[in-house]
C-alpha cells in the first residue's frame, strides 16, 4: 500500500462580518442579558427560531426586518434603536 504525503490543512478564513452587522448583534445579546434571558428564552419570546436569534447576535446573515420588529418588541426597545444601528 503506498502512503501519500500528508496533506496540508489550509486554513479557512472566518466569514467577513459587517462592522454595523456585528454592533447590532451584540447590541441584542446585550438586551438579552440585562433581561437575564437565554438564547432559548428571547427566541421563544419573540416567536422566532434558536438558530436566528444565533445568526443575528452573531452578525452570521443580515436579519429581516420582520425578525427585527418581532426581537424588539420581546427586548421592549424600539426598532428604530435596532435600525439606527445599520
Amino acid at each position: 500500500m503506498h502512503r501519500s504525503a500528508p496533506r496540508q490543512i489550509e486554513r479557512v478564513p472566518r466569514p467577513y462580518r459587517a462592522p454595523k452587522l456585528h454592533a447590532l448583534g451584540i447590541g441584542v445579546a446585550r438586551l438579552r442579558h440585562q433581561k437575564g434571558w437565554s438564547i432559548d428564552r428571547l427566541a421563544e419570546e419573540s416567536g422566532v427560531g434558536r438558530r436566528t436569534i444565533i445568526n443575528l447576535e452573531g452578525a452570521i446573515k443580515t436579519p429581516r426586518i420582520d425578525t427585527l420588529y418581532v426581537v424588539a418588541l420581546a427586548l421592549d426597545v424600539r426598532l428604530a434603536e435596532f435600525v439606527d444601528v445599520l
